[in-house]
C-alpha cells in the first residue's frame, strides 16, 4: 500500500518512516473500529511517541474517513434514530 503525496509529506515533517506510518495508520484504525479509540487522547496510550505524532496521524485518518470527529450531539442523535428505527418494527 502506497502513501498518497500528502501521506508522504505528514511522514516527512514528522520525521515519521512510512513503514511506522503505516503500522500505526494500521493500528489506529483497527483501534478506531473496534470502538477503544475515539479521541486523541484515547491513541496515546499505545504508541511510544511523541502526542504530537500521534495526534497528526489520527487527523490524517479522520481526514480519510476513518472514523468520525467526535460530536456530542451524535450520540443522542444516534439513540434517537435507535429508538425510531425499533419502534417502526411490526
Amino acid at each position: 500500500m502506497c502513501c498518497s503525496w500528502q501521506e508522504k509529506r505528514l511522514c516527512c515533517e514528522l520525521r515519521l518512516p512510512p513503514a511506522t506510518y503505516l503500522k500505526m495508520q494500521e493500528q489506529l484504525s483497527l483501534q478506531i473500529l473496534a470502538g477503544t479509540v475515539s479521541a486523541k487522547s484515547d491513541a496515546h496510550q499505545l504508541f511510544k511517541l511523541d502526542a504530537i505524532k500521534i495526534d497528526r496521524v489520527y487527523d490524517m485518518l479522520i481526514k480519510k474517513g476513518i472514523g468520525l470527529p467526535w460530536d456530542p450531539s451524535f450520540a443522542s442523535d444516534l439513540s434517537l434514530g435507535n429508538r425510531l428505527f425499533s419502534s417502526s418494527l411490526p
